[in-house]
């Protein structure tokens, strides 16, 4: 609003933040690799990003305002003012996200994580960061099982059992949770990965195809991403038999530094056959989350929940 003495007033401030006129400031507020330097210019940048926005919006809606007599220079004046405030306020209110993501490659710091909160794994160095989306839900852990559905699951158990434990025979993964890890990716075997020309693809673990030379299709999936469940098309690997399967899954986690853990000094063969099963369980669930395994901010505790629901089913 004009003043007064008939003279624009400076743009408005906020404490501790920069106007919308300050975009000069965008190189010169970062020294060295200051956090809160780092943290003003992203929310600036996202400003300008909004004050754009605005501005398209402004103009797409200029024609149905041709010829009315609210419609002058120093209403866009005032419009083009009220965009750059507005701006500037969404962005230090918490903006859309986009000062998050530049602050973090700014800094050149990934997110830090979270028990509830799973940081994506690269696309090229994951062999998988889909979350787990045909589970057998673990909420029906506890619920009784009819005579044809116990069979059917203790089947699966045995097949894929019987491959897990040839598979990863001589490391120190627990056999419990490798099988419950396999029973939450494939619903109990009703979800297996099917082969493009509808046979069984034995990827009993939800590998992506990435760095895989082999067959593979691709099948619709779920990510966590920015808080939320996306679908997407994704490539997953297909394999000869469920044995091929597990011993590409073994070498999958021994040649990611992110999973190290798992094969460490104090980890050993048979650890599972402790007696408390479960943590040995809890232990590589949790080390597969941390690691980003999935994108599955619950991923660790479903992986239990199943391993429990496995030694009901199994009488321990």
């Amino acid at each position: 609003m004009i003043g007064p003495d008939g003279v624009l007033p400076a743009p408005m401030a906020y404490a501790g933040q920069e106007t919308y006129t300050d975009y000069g400031k965008l190189r010169a507020q970062i020294p060295g690799n200051d956090r809160e330097a780092i943290a003003r210019a992203a929310r600036q940048f996202e400003s300008v990003f909004l004050n754009l926005w605005l501005k398209s919006m402004r103009d797409a809606n200029a024609a149905f305002g041709e010829g009315s007599f609210l419609d002058s220079q120093a209403t866009q004046m005032h419009e083009q003012m009220l965009d750059g405030e507005l701006s500037v306020s969404m962005a230090n209110a918490g903006g859309i996200g986009l000062a998050e993501v530049i602050a973090r490659q700014l800094s050149g710091e990934a997110p830090p994580l979270k028990r509830d909160e799973v940081r994506p794994a690269p696309l090229l160095a994951s062999p998988r960061v889909a979350p787990a989306q045909t589970v057998a839900d673990p909420a029906d852990a506890a619920q009784p099982l009819d005579g044809a559905e116990a069979t059917s699951r203790r089947g699966f158990l045995e097949k894929a059992g019987a491959a897990i434990r040839e598979g990863i025979a001589g490391t120190p993964l627990p056999v419990l949770g490798v099988l419950a890890q396999a029973v939450l990716e494939t619903g109990w075997g009703k979800s297996v990965i099917q082969a493009a020309d509808g046979t069984d693809g034995h990827n009993l673990f939800g590998v992506k195809a990435t760095g895989w030379s082999g067959a593979s299709v691709k099948r619709p999936t779920t990510e966590y991403l920015g808080g939320r469940f996306l679908a997407r098309d994704e490539s997953f690997r297909v394999y000869t038999s469920p044995l091929e399967a597990v011993t590409d899954y073994v070498d999958v986690l021994r040649n990611s530094d992110r999973f190290k853990p798992l094969f460490g000094a104090g980890s050993a063969p048979g650890a599972d056959m402790a007696p408390d099963a479960l943590q040995a369980v809890r232990h590589f669930a949790d080390t597969l989350q941390k690691g980003g395994y999935a994108t599955d901010p619950h991923y660790a505790d479903k992986i239990v929940a199943v391993a429990r629901s496995i030694l009901r089913l199994t009488g321990g």
